[in-house]
């Protein structure tokens, strides 16, 4: 199983709960497994990345101060 097929099942998983959940109720069977099932893939893509020697996300760079306070930086949602 390689990391990309984590991650995209993982991603697919998340989106489609978030999309339907409404729909479908937040406490549904269907929801509260395709959560989990997203939150799952996810984990196991990060402990896949950490243990892999040619990762699709070099985990190490989250240790540098400057990438990680960009990262953090890009993905807040700005100010109006």
């Amino acid at each position: 199983m390689s990391g990309s097929l984590l991650l995209t099942g993982g991603l697919v998983a998340g989106v489609y709960c978030l999309t339907r959940g409404n729909a479908l109720g937040w406490g549904s069977t269907t929801t509260v497994t395709l959560a989990a099932l997203a939150i799952a893939l996810l984990v196991f893509f990060m402990v896949w990345q950490f243990r892999t020697t040619h990762p699709l996300f070099d985990v190490s760079m989250m240790k540098k101060s400057g990438f990680a306070g960009a990262a953090i930086v890009s993905i807040q949602e700005p100010h109006s």
